[in-house]
Parts: C-alpha cells; sequence; structure tokens
C-alpha cells in the first residue's frame, strides 16, 4: 500500500496483485474494502481519522486501486467518529503522463496538455509504463481531455 498525505486528506494507493480476494466489479464488495482499509490506517500506519470524509476510489482491474479521501468541514457532525460518504469510479480511464513522445506515441488516445504527452494505458501489460511517467485519473484526466490537444484518437 501506498499513502501520501496532501492538503485535502490522503491519497491511497493499493495494488490488485495484493487483492485476489476482492471482486473489482462488485461496488458492494469494493465498498466494505474501503472501510476496512480505512479503519486499518489507524492500527498499520498511526492516522488516526475523526469527522465526515468523502472517500472516492478510482478501480482498474490490472492496476489497481486509487483511494482519495478527503475530509468535508461539517460543524454540526461529532467528531468523535468517522462516517464515510464512498464513490466508487468503476469506468474510469487510466492514462500515462509523460515528457517523452516516443513512450506513448502509439497509444490510442494520446493527448498534449502542459508539456506533458498524455497516453491510455493498456488493460495488460502496463508495468513497463510504469517508470516512464505517473498514472493519472478522475478530475485531474478529465481536465486533460477537455483542455489538452488530441494527437490520436481512441476510444476513452
Amino acid at each position: 500500500m501506498y499513502i501520501r498525505e496532501n492538503k485535502e486528506g490522503y491519497l491511497l494507493y493499493l495494488s490488485h496483485a495484493y487483492m485476489d480476494e476482492v471482486d473489482f466489479t462488485s461496488k458492494a464488495e469494493l465498498s466494505n474494502y474501503a472501510k476496512t482499509i480505512v479503519l486499518k490506517l489507524k492500527q498499520n500506519y498511526g492516522i488516526t481519522l475523526m469527522g465526515y470524509y468523502e472517500v472516492k476510489m478510482y478501480v482498474h482491474p490490472t492496476i489497481g486501486i486509487f483511494i482519495e479521501l478527503k475530509q468535508i468541514e461539517d460543524i454540526d457532525f461529532d467528531f468523535f467518529t468517522i462516517d464515510l460518504k464512498i464513490i466508487i469510479y468503476l469506468d474510469q480511464p487510466f492514462f500515462l503522463e509523460t515528457s517523452n513522445f516516443d513512450f506513448v506515441e502509439a497509444c490510442c488516445p494520446l493527448y498534449y496538455y502542459k508539456g506533458h504527452y498524455y497516453g491510455s494505458l493498456p488493460q495488460t501489460d502496463y508495468l513497463p509504463y510504469l517508470e516512464l511517467g505517473r498514472i493519472v485519473y478522475g478530475e485531474e484526466l478529465d481536465t486533460i481531455l477537455e483542455q489538452g490537444l488530441c494527437l490520436q484518437t481512441g476510444n476513452v
């Protein structure tokens, strides 16, 4: 598991290789798994979460799950407990961001935005690409698809 704290909360990445028991097509099972992970943050990493959190899960069947935890301010909420609003995205595209065109020139679709190239990650054999850049998804990817220059078309 990879955990990074940011100004809004936490970003977690869980590799698919370590989650054989999780059904990546079941929102109910993914929701229960997210609750388990959030509760284990205190036990395993000393991270105590109290309050109301929005949990966004971006699921890729071969890469794994990216979880964004964002605390939502609510004055009327009892801050001695935790409540989760879980949103699961099953059909989100995942792109690779890189500054080297040679690495993504065969990708379809392919975008250029603010000095970087963004190509769709293949469903299989994606590991060689991970050394070449970073994975982009969610709202950041939506911005790139809306504002970036499309160099090659394809299905998103």
